[in-house]
């Protein structure tokens, strides 16, 4: 039943919410009946796109509608990540465990399907490239991995020509990368146990090496810290200094001389380097900002940068630049600019509204389009944040759609009780008059300032347009009451949180995998509130030295196993204290478990965060609440590595009784105590 969950949710009136997880790859889709050098044309300028393709982190392969953000189909792929999707020539491929595919994009079916690989193993990483002619109107794909390239011609799937890799003595553990050039393809492979590189350049017609050559990397640990273009392979050190090596002509990496760095008017270290232009232009990032530089390999002249805002995005789509300035953690001073040499293409700045609990912007996908009449071109942009979330906006900055995705990576789920509303419960037995008169008058304060809280949520939650702030049924983005049509058959009316005569609804609270709390009316299937899980305070200081400031940004993520344990520690039932819940979680920059504890029917923090200093073997929820001090709180009891066993809230004492409570670990290689 969780895993059906973790998918699918249905509300009363039938209907079902589907996911696809965290989009990792997407393509916009072209109107169909085009040759290839229209559809080069329109990628130069603009099309009318009408679908995205996405491929996600749970091997999912879907195409959504642009405009209706809903499913159009839809396969879930092996066990195996997707390592890339590409439109070409009216259908998509798709590359995944060194198996080439070929889809129909508007039903997808499986047109045919090609082992580039002979052996097939577990997750192969694999790159996929469209090679378009526009003069003659001929397209190639191109499918490598780290040992093998095939070109595959893509209306058929007839094999156009094959060449082996040499990938080195790992090459079961080999990485690749490529990029296409105006002659064909270069192909990077890189032996991370040999610290050898090797280069390939191909030409498209005939498939013959044009250049190959073995490079000297000792010093990479992984692709990942590099960035390919036309002519340049930009990597870090582990220092987080830029090397450069040029891919027609150089047998070595160079680093930037000092006079060079100056004039990218940042000394790093660097976090990581992106590839956005497609003619040598990178994006280089550090915790505190970015530079977009033109890096030369071979060192001729001294590189242009551009110094970005921390956070910024950029991206080019034809003779478009897009940039994405965001400051914070995201939930406010998001801007897009869009600018262009194109007198068809008008630049504009728009301002683009986020709720707090979606984070920043981690990805930004622009598309752009032919506007009727055809005398000038607009454009829309997809984006995913950090909790995963896919958005959509137009170029008025207005919301079209969104998609939460957040709810297909849930790894925890605890149903918690909603207070009752009949006054008779407020009442205790055999007291006085006065005292039941007094009683009830502090239960409907208590129930005025609750409504309160659920006002303030609703106006800090609003969307930037309720009209065009629509989800996948047409319900508003961020209004956390359903709709009146849609209310409990309990009685209660819209956005009411009212337990029901048989106690039947509930309020699911729900954790996922990339550090988000949400609570789901269990009557309608809506999202109540959503919050995501505040870093500890002392975050900022633990990053300490340079180095640490060239890793990823740190984090909140599961604990070992995937596994982000919700305790529920006091109920709705000790009226008028509020309900109290503690989430279990663990800091991604130090590996140490993260305590932090909120209110499950309003989604409001109780306190901050906190960083335990040492890692748990065990955390057990006492049984029965503690009577001490009136705050019928139930214990959490941690068990250190270093055998020390403290209580969660420290101020909490064991319930009386308790003479004695035992902690059993087993340790699940030997299976032993």
């Amino acid at each position: 039943m969780f895993k059906l969950f973790k998918t699918k949710k249905r509300d009363k009136i039938g209907r079902t919410r589907q996911f696809v997880g965290r989009v990792q790859h997407l393509e916009f889709d072209l109107p169909a009946g085009t040759t290839t050098k229209q559809r080069s044309q329109q990628l130069q300028g603009g099309s009318s796109s009408r679908r995205l393709f996405v491929a996600t982190d749970h091997n999912v392969l879907a195409a959504i509608g642009l405009k209706s953000s809903r499913i159009i189909w839809r396969h879930f792929l092996e066990d195996a990540p997707v390592n890339g999707i590409k439109l070409c020539d009216g259908a998509l491929f798709s590359m995944s465990n060194g198996l080439l595919r070929s889809w129909s994009t508007s039903r997808g079916i499986l047109n045919y399907e090609i082992s580039v690989q002979e052996q097939l193993e577990a997750k192969f990483a694999g790159t996929l490239t469209c090679h378009e002619d526009p003069d003659d109107d001929r397209s190639l794909v191109f499918a490598s991995t780290a040992r093998r390239l095939v070109a595959v011609a893509p209306l058929t799937g007839a094999l156009e020509w094959a060449a082996n890799l040499d990938a080195g003595s790992g090459e079961n553990h080999s990485e690749v990368t490529s990029f296409p050039n105006p002659d064909g393809l270069t192909v990077v492979t890189f032996d991370p146990t040999a610290g050898k590189m090797r280069l390939h350049q191909f030409g498209a017609e005939s498939g013959v090496a044009k250049r190959t050559a073995t490079v000297k990397a000792e010093w990479l640990t992984s692709l990942q810290r590099c960035a390919i273009s036309v002519s340049t392979l930009a990597c870090l050190d582990p220092a987080g200094s830029v090397r450069l090596l040029s891919l027609s002509s150089g047998s070595d990496f160079k680093p930037l001389p000092p006079s060079l760095v100056e004039q990218l008017g940042h000394a790093g270290p660097w976090q990581s380097v992106e590839e956005i232009g497609g003619q040598d232009l990178f994006q280089l990032t550090t915790n505190s900002g970015a530079v977009v530089a033109m890096l030369d390999a071979s060192l001729a002249t001294g590189p242009t940068g551009e110094s970005l805002p921390a956070g910024s995005l950029l991206r080019y789509r034809g003779q478009v630049r897009f940039l994405l300035r965001q400051q914070g953690d995201g939930g406010g001073g998001v801007t897009l600019e869009a600018s262009s040499s194109s007198s068809l293409v008008a630049s504009n700045k728009i301002s683009l509204s986020f709720a707090s609990h979606h984070g920043r912007v981690s990805q930004l996908y622009p598309v752009t389009f032919v506007r009727k009449g055809g005398s000038s071109y607009g454009y829309r942009v997809v984006m995913t944040t950090r909790d995963a979330d896919l958005h959509a906006f137009d170029d008025t900055g207005e919301r079209q759609w969104m998609r939460e995705e957040s709810l297909a990576g849930i790894v925890s789920v605890e149903a918690v009780d909603l207070p009752s509303a009949d006054e008779d419960e407020l009442v205790t037995p055999g007291g006085s008059v006065f005292s039941s008169f007094a009683q009830r008058l502090s239960g409907q304060v208590h129930h005025f300032i609750h409504v309160l809280q659920h006002l303030m949520l609703c106006w800090r939650a609003r969307p930037a347009s309720q009209a065009d702030s629509l989800g996948e049924f047409g319900y508003p983005d961020e209004a956390p009451a359903p709709p009146a049509s849609a209310a409990s058959s309990s009685g209660s009316g819209a956005g009411s949180l009212i337990r029901d005569e048989f106690n039947l609804h509930k309020l699911l609270v729900v954790a996922t995998k990339d550090g988000k709390l949400a609570a789901l009316d269990s009557a309608t299937g809506r999202s109540v509130w959503r919050l995501m899980i505040p870093m500890p305070a002392a975050a900022a200081a633990a990053e300490g030295t340079a180095a640490d400031s060239a890793r990823t940004e740190a984090r909140i993520e599961p604990l070992a196993g995937g596994q982000m344990p919700l305790y529920i520690q006091r109920t709705t039932a000790h009226f008028p204290l509020e309900p109290m819940a503690t989430v279990l979680c663990r800091d991604s920059s130090t590996g140490r478990p993260v305590l932090f504890s909120f209110n499950p029917i309003t989604g409001i923090g109780i306190g901050l965060a906190q960083r335990l200093q040492s890692r748990l073997l065990q955390a057990l929820l006492v049984p029965q609440p503690s009577h001490d001090n009136g705050q019928y709180i139930r214990p959490l009891m941690l068990l250190s590595d270093t055998l020390q066993v403290t209580l969660y809230p420290a101020k909490t004492a064991l319930p009386h009784g308790f003479k004695s409570l035992n902690l059993y670990t087993v340790d699940r290689d030997n299976r032993l105590l």
